[in-house]
Parts: C-alpha cells; structure tokens; sequence
C-alpha cells in the first residue's frame, strides 16, 4: 500500500506518455506523510470517512514523477494527470502489464477483420454513391496511365542512353 511507502522504496511507473509505453523502476526520495483527502465537492456532508492519501517523489534513471494524492491503501493506481500508472509492487504491475498485453493483442488479431470492413465500406460506397464511383473509376484510370507513362519513359530514357553511347 502507498501509505507505506518510506524513503527509498522502490516503486514501479508505467509510463504512457510516449509514443511506446516505458516501464521504469524508482526510488521514492521523500519521506511521505499520509494526510486525509476531504470531499470538496459536498464540504456539508458530516459523518464520513475522509479518503487518506499521500503526495510521493519517485525518481528514475531518466526523470523525477511528483505523484500528488495517492491514494494510501492502494497497490496500484492508473494517473491521468501523468499518464502513467504506479505501483508499489512488482505483483500488481505485472497485473497491469499482463492487461495491457492482453488488451494490444486483442486489437492486433482484430487487424484482419477490421481490414475486411474497410474493403467492405468501399464496395457499399461505391454501390450507393453512383458519382463516388464513377471518381475512383477515374482516379484507378489516371493511376494506370501514370504508370504505364513512367514505364514507357523509363525504357525511353534506357533506349536514349543506349544510342547515345553507341556515337
């Protein structure tokens, strides 16, 4: 639990805020106080247990996280403000990074049938849209032209160079 984090704990961050996410491994670097998290929204309200939380400096080889209000009897906890997720152990992190691998995995074996669809919305448009296909028509016909015009020109060019060299 992040209420019992002390100085030189070591603490995991999945961070995702890159273009990859990077797991890190840190230090906490101060020494936490757990201090109560009252409820701003309704201040009238008596009677509750207030959430306890706790503000920790983690440092890694690359950068220095200030988590604000963790929650204290927390293993894990996903920040949106950083994008990255904490952990105090290595169990709850492999959860996490077992969930993420699960959920990218799904998303890659969907690539084909994602794939199909998109083939599959490009016949219907054609179907419903007459003037939509009569402008693919056109523009697979210029494609070919363009093609068959840098094939000509590039044995053109071959040919050139050939009786060129030959005076």
């Amino acid at each position: 639990m992040f209420s019992q984090l002390r100085q030189g704990s070591q603490v995991w961050i999945l961070d995702k805020s890159g273009k990859t996410p990077e797991l890190k491994m840190g230090q906490v670097t101060n020494i936490p106080q757990v201090v109560p998290m009252y409820n701003t929204q309704n201040p009238a309200m008596t009677g509750f247990q207030p959430d306890m939380v706790v503000d920790v400096t983690v440092k890694t080889d690359s950068k220095e996280y200030e988590l604000k209000q963790l929650h204290a009897n927390l293993q894990i906890e996903a920040r949106d403000d950083i994008k990255a997720v904490i952990s105090d152990t290595q169990e709850s992190m492999l959860q996490e990074v077992e969930a993420m691998s699960a959920q990218s995995r799904q998303i890659v074996d969907s690539q084909a049938y994602h794939q199909e669809v998109l083939n599959k919305c490009e016949q219907w448009r054609r179907m419903l849209n007459p003037r939509y296909e009569k402008e693919q028509k056109r523009d697979e016909q210029i494609e070919a032209l363009n093609k068959r015009f840098d094939l000509f020109e590039d044995k053109f060019g071959k040919a050139l160079d050939k009786i060129l060299a030959s005076k």
